[in-house]
């Protein structure tokens, strides 16, 4: 991603806040229900990618020895599983509420897990998975 290497110049605040910033530009660009929304929802989804792929880095960077291949499979699971019960919850809310909404309140946990990133009360990994 181009935009990687800048990214991976940003502290816990500044990821905090590229989580934050992104879960505004999708809340607000879902409920513009105008044209210009898919621009504020186009650079919410852009900013969602540049954190997975920082997350990403940054996760495969602090673990070491034979167990990176375990917790990164893991990892990535997780986030799949995540997906499909996101997917199925939006699902839900848009019809009974509509997608504006539906994309307004799928922003909501990014906004929640910004939070603790800023304050550096993120979950840190265990010294067994660093030390591998």
């Amino acid at each position: 991603m181009a935009c990687s290497p800048p990214g991976e110049r940003l502290g816990r605040r500044g990821y905090a806040g590229l989580l934050a910033g992104s879960a505004v530009a999708l809340a607000v660009g879902a409920l513009l229900g105008q044209p210009a929304g898919f621009v504020l929802v186009g650079a919410a989804f852009g900013g969602f990618q540049l954190a997975t792929v920082l997350a990403d880095a940054r996760l495969q960077a602090r673990i070491t020895g034979p167990s990176r291949a375990t917790v990164t499979s893991l990892a990535g699971m997780a986030t799949d599983v995540t997906i499909i019960a996101v997917y199925a919850t939006y699902g839900l809310l848009a019809t009974a509420a509509g997608n504006g909404v539906a994309f307004a309140v799928a922003a909501a946990p990014y906004l929640v897990m910004a939070l603790p990133v800023a304050a550096g009360r993120a979950r840190r990994a265990s010294p067994a998975v660093r030390a591998g």
